[in-house]
């Protein structure tokens, strides 16, 4: 009897504990999905009000031409090229600026602190089909599917990728009815965008890149159906304007093939490096750029890791 026990004990043990897991990680799944949806609302909104300047500048300035991409076979001259890039530069500094001196604990959204900490820590379950690939192939896993290992590099990835390639660049950039609704959708306005949008995109991914690398065969120790799911499409990007209709020069348009063909695209249509060169080449803007980036990412890492933090020690103090 004793040894039929012995036996039988770690079966009934494993299957209790993965019945246990199991249930624990719907429940995780039921309640970020919730907070998700509101974290995109209120993470708009701050991001709004935060950079209300910035955004003015963008669409409000009729202006406005910071495209540095050639338009239907039309060369841009150096002039106008230096001109528009310390346009871009003056934006992006502009913008940065606002969201960095904007994102502490009591000026963020309290929704988005909480939802980011509830998918980028250690043994938080990040929802199926949410992720990007860039950035499931970039995690570890727990044999129940919860992530571990979660340095601050891994952290900002997933902060930096929400905030702003989801909802700055995703739901604001090249929504321009989400910033004004009565804005005037022109040609111009979406080259304009379109360009502010390809920059600051390459530019974080480039830096999470540098600092996280990829996991080969992070999940050959997971049962399949458990494997977390990344988004299978990019965020779309579908002027009401079709810029395609206007092919850009031979060397830009090639440029643009090469792109289709990456595995880790994240959101659809965006100009490439090779197309936006006059604005790479340009270092110091560039570093410029870069350095605000990783200042944003640090310090919302940090704030949303303390947090996190905080609150798993309040739970277990009740």
């Amino acid at each position: 009897m004793a040894l039929m026990w012995a036996k039988l004990y770690p079966r009934i043990y494993y299957s209790e504990f993965y019945k246990r897991t199991a249930a624990i990680r719907e429940k995780a799944y039921e309640d970020i999905n919730e907070q998700i949806g509101l974290s995109f609302v209120n993470t708009r909104d701050w991001a709004l009000k935060s950079a209300t300047k910035a955004f003015d500048q963008i669409f409000g300035n009729s202006k406005l031409n910071v495209a540095i991409v050639p338009f239907a076979g039309k060369k841009i001259g150096p002039k106008d090229i230096e001109s528009r890039l310390n346009d871009i530069q003056k934006i992006f500094k502009a913008l940065l600026d606002n969201l960095i001196g904007s994102t502490k604990y009591d000026k963020l959204p309290p929704q988005l602190i909480s939802m980011l900490g509830n998918i980028s820590q250690d043994y938080a379950y990040p929802p199926q089909h949410f992720l990007f690939g860039f950035e499931v192939s970039r995690l570890n896993f727990n044999h129940t599917v919860s992530l571990k290992d979660m340095k601050p590099p891994k952290v900002q990835m997933i902060c930096v990728m929400f905030v702003f390639i989801r909802v700055i660049i995703g739901e604001l950039l090249l929504q321009p009815t989400n910033v004004v609704k009565n804005v005037k959708i022109t040609d111009s306005l979406m080259r304009n965008v379109k360009t502010l949008a390809s920059i600051l995109s390459i530019v974080i991914i480039e830096y999470i890149r540098s600092r996280v690398v990829i996991q080969n065969d992070n999940q050959n120790h997971l049962d399949v159906e458990i494997k977390l799911k990344h988004r299978s499409q990019p965020i779309p990007f579908n002027p009401p304007m079709d810029l395609k209709d206007y092919p850009d020069d031979e060397e830009a348009a090639a440029a643009g093939k090469k792109k289709k063909d990456a595995t880790e695209i994240l959101i659809a249509n965006l100009y490439t490096k090779e197309q936006l060169a006059p604005f790479f080449q340009k270092k110091s803007s560039v570093d410029e750029l870069k350095a605000l980036v990783e200042g944003w990412c640090t310090e919302m890492s940090n704030i949303v890791t303390e947090a996190h933090q905080k609150e798993l020690q309040e739970k277990r103090a009740k």
